[in-house]
């Protein structure tokens, strides 16, 4: 029996096959309906119950072509022309044969290096004496079956996305009339973020009533504008959570409308920790700021250069331009500073010097400022190079030690203890906490020197609730409330105590501080000056002890030298500083041309006061 002739495509006869497979061929020819089939577009074939193939359209040809299969499989068995089958295929055919329903099927093949998705529609053709032949027609769905895994993958990788990216991304439909916003979608970040559950987010009928935004008007109009335009538009908000945490996020969304309702697609990025980064800088740049400010030292950093050993000034304090006798603009504008301020050390004090700084070592030394004014002014600086990319800064700290040189030369007798308490005069910087309820103070910052004056480790000063009991004030009940007045309004003041050491020794300290509101708390910056030694040697030079406790007493108020004629008993004024001047009530040429300080005359009456 031959297959019929298709204006498409030629129907190949059954006697082309082998004679015995042929005259296995007892199907009636399908007529007119094969026409109709070998139009159709998807491919189609028909086989009888020993699943031999009888007909196929043109559709089939082709696609059997492209697969490297034959152009031409009639009379064979399925099993033979399409190896690649599984036996479960020739079951479902079997059914259909059986049971005269239609199966739809959907399988997946490797062939010709590729994978093929097919949908198969087995039909059964029915005769007199039940289902003689099965139409099969064969649809490609590779091509839709990838684009569903594409879809899968996309929405897996879009899911993944929003279960993991740290913003909160949501879609919020937006009412222009009222400005209003409603929540239609949001990750789980967005939902921890608000602190609010997802249900109460959802049911808000505006998102804008749990938010506090954080933009001056004129940037609001300005971003409202961009939003009208369709362009991106961002701000800083903050969550209202109902757990009182503080909670900024800086957000950025797009307006987009969709059919007639408009939705704000938009992503919030967690900024809380940032802005508390920055508010914890800002105080901390002010307390850096107060204590510069307010510190004894002449406080520097300069740019050295190591192959010609200068050094350029780039910051300093008003301590330092003081010291120094030049202008701030003439002292930045130096080539080299060590024109200015020769060191006055040994040379193997320099040698050691020069072998701190090229290990990158802290260092100290002396030196002495060139004044234009001729004034002398001696100072020890304590300094530590720093690398920055390819060059060095020095960072100095300069003490004024000019008055401590003069007593050490008034004072021979003591002059070695001396010139350790000026070697050792470095002080203890100290920042506390103080609650004004309770007035307790906890420590929150402190250098080496303000751990190594109070005698106790740096984790028992840290770790105390309050440390006023680890010292000791030197002043009365009216100033101790005195102070208290001056940390309220942020006034410097200064007084004097001493440490309740754990090892028993004395320690005595003057102490200057400032204060600053941080919150409902005081934060006070404070600077220790430790006298322990001064006092001591107070006691030790007996026969200066007057004139050594005036000068320890006014350390920090009127200063100065007298010289003594042990034969007519005389004492005139050698030295003074302003503030000697100042408390005399005479002018400084008065008390220079006084004959004799100590001689009660009408002239001279003052000074026995």
């Amino acid at each position: 029996m031959s297959n019929r002739k298709s204006t498409k495509a030629p129907v190949r006869a059954a006697s082309k096959k082998p004679k015995k497979d042929a005259d296995l061929l007892q199907v009636e020819p399908l007529g007119p309906y094969g026409e109709a089939l070998d139009a159709i577009g998807q491919p189609v074939h028909v086989v009888d119950r020993d699943l031999r193939i009888l007909f196929f359209n043109e559709a089939f040809r082709r696609w059997n072509q492209s697969l490297g299969l034959g152009e031409d499989p009639t009379g064979e068995r399925l099993a033979d022309a399409f190896p690649f089958l599984s036996d479960g295929v020739f079951d479902e055919y079997r059914q259909v044969f059986e049971n005269g329903e239609v199966l739809v099927t959907q399988e997946r093949v490797h062939l010709a290096g590729r994978e093929i998705a097919t949908e198969t529609r087995k039909i059964p053709l029915r005769s007199d004496d039940g289902v003689e032949r099965v139409l099969t027609i064969i649809s490609d769905i590779t091509a839709h079956r990838q684009r569903e895994e594409d879809l899968r993958r996309s929405e897996e990788r879009f899911r993944v996305f929003m279960e993991t990216v740290n913003d909160g991304i949501n879609i919020c439909h937006y009412d222009p009339e009222t400005g209003k916003r409603r929540l239609l979608f949001c990750n789980e970040r967005y939902v921890e973020m608000s602190g609010h559950t997802r249900e109460e987010l959802f049911a808000a009928d505006d998102v804008n009533e749990l938010t506090v935004s954080h933009w001056s008007t004129e940037e609001r109009d300005r971003q409202v504008e961009r939003m009208e335009k369709g362009l991106p538009f961002s701000g800083l908000c903050s969550w209202k959570r109902p757990d009182g945490k503080e909670n900024y996020y800086h957000w950025s969304a797009v307006l987009v409308k969709v059919g007639e309702k408009q939705q704000l697609f938009g992503v919030d990025r967690d900024v809380t920790e940032q802005r508390k980064a920055e508010k914890a800088l800002r105080e901390s740049e002010e307390r850096f700021r107060l204590l510069v400010d307010g510190a004894f030292d002449g406080i520097n950093i300069c740019e050295f250069d190591p192959q010609e050993g200068k050094r350029r000034l780039l910051f300093c304090n008003d301590r330092f331009v003081e010291m120094s006798g030049y202008t701030r603009e003439e002292l930045l504008a130096c080539e080299n500073l060590n024109d200015l301020a020769p060191a006055r050390m040994t040379p193997e004090e320099l040698e050691e010097q020069d072998r701190c700084i090229a290990n990158g070592e802290h260092f100290t030394g002396r030196a002495s400022w060139l004044r234009p004014d001729g004034k002398e002014n001696v100072y020890e600086y304590s300094a530590v190079p720093v690398k920055v990319g390819e060059t060095y800064h020095f960072l100095g700290f300069d003490r004024d030690v000019t008055e401590q040189v003069k007593q050490q030369q008034a004072l021979r007798a003591s002059e070695e203890r001396f010139r350790l308490l000026v070697d050792t005069a470095f002080d203890g910087i100290n920042i506390v906490e103080v609650d004004p309820q309770t007035r307790k103070r906890r420590l929150i910052f402190c250098n080496d020197r303000y751990v190594e004056m109070s005698g106790r480790t740096r984790q028992e000063l840290e770790s105390a609730d309050d440390i006023r009991p680890f010292s000791r004030p030197h002043i009365s009940e009216a100033a101790v409330k005195d102070n208290w007045q001056h940390i309220v309004n942020a006034e410097p003041f200064r007084g004097f105590s001493s440490w309740v050491r754990p090892d028993g020794r004395e320690n005595v300290f003057e102490f200057s501080a400032v204060s600053v509101k941080v919150g409902d708390k005081y934060h006070v910056m404070g600077v220790d000056r430790d006298i322990t030694e001064q006092k001591q040697a107070e006691e030790a030079l007996r026969e200066s002890e007057e004139r050594f406790r005036l000068l320890v007493e006014t350390a920090f108020d009127g200063i100065n030298i007298c010289q003594y004629d042990r034969e007519t008993g005389k004492t005139k004024l050698v030295f003074c500083n302003d503030r000697y001047v100042e408390m005399s009530g005479y002018s400084r040429e008065e008390l220079f041309a006084a004959d004799d300080l100590a001689r009660p005359n009408d002239t001279h009456a003052a000074f026995n006061r």
